[in-house]
């Protein structure tokens, strides 16, 4: 039974290395003719998103446009983001926030990446919360304005082994039916993560939002969560 269950185990590995080729594929032809997009490199998988999460981004933004952006967690995604808006010309009006943790990452991506004048990185310390009888680390967004965003980026902070980024619960906390929005969540083949993404479906449901999601999975999985306006997110 243990080797009947380890030949199965990986076999499922090499289905989602194919599976991840294929999404490789798919994110590269869906940046070419982006000119300034295509010219940048980006550093793919490991602790960034993998390439179901840059294709998604892509399509997403290609797509809907989003003129107000929050992510959570600086890295690779903000570099593709600020330079999606750069190529398109954006008008001062679009806003790109990030909240990142570390002040010294954040200077250091500075100098590396070349920001659009709509992105902000705002650096926000870390607190440990009881996140449903958990200990996690989340943003201290106590002292934090939330405004109000189309398109919300969750990919920090740090994992937690239950109830992971549990800090998406005070981003849509004052969201209202007929509310429209996209949520791209990474890492949901996570335990901890995927805990938030049904507890946060639960809260719509409770308070008479319509949102539904789907999942896409190669080496890692991603949830992107999308209101009726945007129901055609979840067909990707």
């Amino acid at each position: 039974m243990e080797d009947a269950a380890l030949i199965l185990k990986n076999q499922n590995k090499i289905l989602l290395s194919i599976q991840e080729q294929i999404w490789a594929q798919k994110f590269n032809d869906s940046i070419r003719g982006l000119k300034e997009v295509s010219e940048v490199s980006y550093f793919i998988g490991n602790w960034a998103g993998n390439y179901t999460f840059f294709y998604l981004l892509s399509r997403l933004l290609q797509e809907f446009k989003f003129e107000r952006i929050l992510e959570l967690g600086l890295g690779e995604s903000s570099k593709f983001i600020s330079t999606f808006l750069k190529s398109q010309d954006t008008s001062e009006h679009f806003c790109h926030d990030v909240y990142e943790q570390n002040q010294t990452f954040a200077e250091h991506f500075k100098t590396k990446c070349s920001l659009s004048q709509n992105t902000n990185i705002k650096v926000i310390d870390l607190i440990e919360k009881d996140i449903l009888g958990n200990l996690n680390m989340v943003f201290d967004l106590n002292n934090v304005q939330i405004k109000n965003y189309d398109f919300y980026l969750i990919d920090g902070p740090i994992g937690s082994p239950r109830y992971s980024r549990f800090d998406v619960m005070k981003l849509v906390e004052n969201k209202l039916p007929g509310d429209e929005f996209v949520i791209l969540f990474d890492d949901v083949h996570r335990e901890g993560e995927m805990d938030t993404l049904k507890y946060l479906m639960g809260w719509f449901n409770e308070n008479n939002i319509v949102a539904d999601y789907n999942i896409y999975s190669g080496e890692k999985s991603v949830a992107v969560l999308a209101t009726p306006k945007y129901k055609w997110a979840l067909s990707y």
